[in-house]
């Protein structure tokens, strides 16, 4: 099963986004970014969005921790 925190991490790091930048670009509090790194799971929705941002598939997003 995959990790969506651990995925969003290691998004964050290759694509050099840092919280409060992913936190605008969702228009969210920089604080929710920070919950949603520490959980396993995730609303599908909030991943499709920040797939979108980042311009990758979900597929692309769930094996980033491999």
């Amino acid at each position: 099963m995959t990790n969506a925190g651990k995925c969003l991490k290691i998004l964050q790091a290759r694509f050099g986004i840092s919280s409060v930048e992913l936190a605008k670009n969702m228009q969210c509090h920089p604080q929710q970014v920070l919950r949603w790194r520490s959980q396993e799971n995730m609303k599908l929705h909030t991943l499709q969005k920040i797939c979108r941002m980042s311009d990758i598939t979900l597929d692309e997003f769930c094996e980033m921790e491999r």
